[in-house]
């Protein structure tokens, strides 16, 4: 894995997502400091289940406890429920 050394770095993989066909997302780079992530960032990573404004499901502290099974057997079974 190449390691972005420089914001030219950052622009240049920024432009190449971008070109893909199937990417319509509007996209921004962070500043070499990373001060976007370390503000906003997301961590620990967590999955929840939200339905009708209620938490039904939350899931281990990413990345290391997340189970995807545990969840996507859930995630069935509310699916299955509702019809």
């Amino acid at each position: 894995m190449n390691t972005h050394r420089a914001i030219e770095d950052r622009l240049s993989a920024a432009e190449i997502l971008q070109s893909l066909d199937d990417f319509s997302l509007p996209l921004v780079v962070d500043t070499m400091k990373n001060e976007a992530n370390l503000n906003y960032g997301g961590l620990p990573e967590r999955m929840c289940v939200v339905l009708d404004g209620e938490v039904k499901y939350i899931g281990g502290i990413g990345p290391y406890d997340v189970n995807i099974e545990e969840m996507t057997t859930y995630l069935e079974k509310v699916v299955n429920c509702s019809y």
